[in-house]
């Protein structure tokens, strides 16, 4: 068996979407039937664990764990993490994925693991991704920390005036050395592949968090042991953002999708962000109020509009 087979474990996080759980994990397979995969069932309410549990009992490399209760992106990919950790001891580097991620070339993980096997300052790489069949760019490339702009407004109504994305986009590109390969503050949570030891060495994602700001959270966490995260510019994965998208035009699931925005980006304030005394009064108060606007808005909507 190769080395880097051996050594890479992947992981997805299934909540209600088994059909796209087991179209990724068959992109994964078609790889290479040798990779491992762990699949942590969200305490989905569709059948998922069922499902996924009579297709996948009798494969030995495939690992089906169920949550208790749905827990969000941190706390259920953190009880991947430690499954491998305890369960799976080859591996060396953990692959997240999403269920609505595809790979279809071999050549993306092999060149992720090369990357992280050449340059031990990196605790995690990804590449670009093709989001709803669109290749976007400077979209694409990972992100800077928000600044405090960013923080007082990215996601509110009044916000959205001037602030268009949560975080700083790249308009320029700083390669790694002679590689096709930028370095970045941050990566997508949806697809990278990290070093297990250094995920162990930070503790993980922030439980805390249920969705939102995650990456940017495990990216400062990083920074405390001196490693930092990049994007090979040359490999690409498969981003199908279709079925969360169509999920939000339900107004009762919008409100929970900006009460989760709310209250991560609360934890990022309060905890990881450089903004201290009447500044961070001022901007936990404008995000309070925005969310108080906001429960009123979709729950009337989510009344006349069900």
């Amino acid at each position: 068996m190769k080395k880097y087979v051996d050594e890479i474990v992947f992981l997805i996080l299934n909540y209600n979407c088994c059909e796209l759980t087991k179209k990724c994990v068959n992109s994964i397979r078609e790889m290479c039937l040798q990779f491992k995969v762990v699949i942590v069932d969200n305490d989905s309410f569709d059948n998922s664990y069922k499902i996924l549990n009579s297709v996948y009992a009798k494969e030995n490399n495939i690992y089906l764990i169920k949550s208790t209760s749905n827990v969000g992106y941190a706390k259920g990919n953190n009880i991947g993490f430690k499954f491998i950790e305890e369960n799976i001891k080859s591996a060396k580097y953990v692959v997240v994925m999403n269920p609505d991620i595809v790979i279809w070339d071999i050549e993306v993980i092999k060149n992720l693991y090369a990357f992280l096997e050449k340059y031990n300052d990196y605790a995690i790489v990804s590449c670009q991704s093709v989001f709803n069949n669109e290749w976007r760019m400077g979209d694409d490339y990972g992100w800077k920390y928000p600044t405090k702009i960013n923080l007082f407004w990215a996601g509110t109504f009044f916000g959205k005036l001037f602030v268009h994305s949560m975080n700083e986009k790249y308009t320029s590109l700083h390669l790694i050395d002679n590689e096709l390969a930028t370095a970045v503050d941050v990566v997508s949570g949806c697809f990278f592949m990290a070093r297990l030891d250094d995920i162990k060495k930070v503790d993980y994602f922030d439980d805390r968090t249920f969705l939102y700001y995650e990456e940017n959270i495990i990216s400062k966490k990083l920074l405390t042991i001196n490693k930092k995260e990049a994007i090979l510019l040359n490999y690409y994965f498969y981003h199908n953002h279709q079925h969360k998208d169509k999920s939000l035009i339900d107004y009762k699931k919008r409100l929970f999708d900006r009460k989760c925005f709310h209250d991560s980006k609360m934890i990022y304030i309060n905890n990881y962000s450089n903004i201290t005394g009447v500044l961070l009064l001022f901007c936990k108060f404008v995000n309070n109020v925005d969310f108080q606007i906001k429960k009123i808005v979709f729950g009337f909507l989510a009344i006349i509009k069900p």
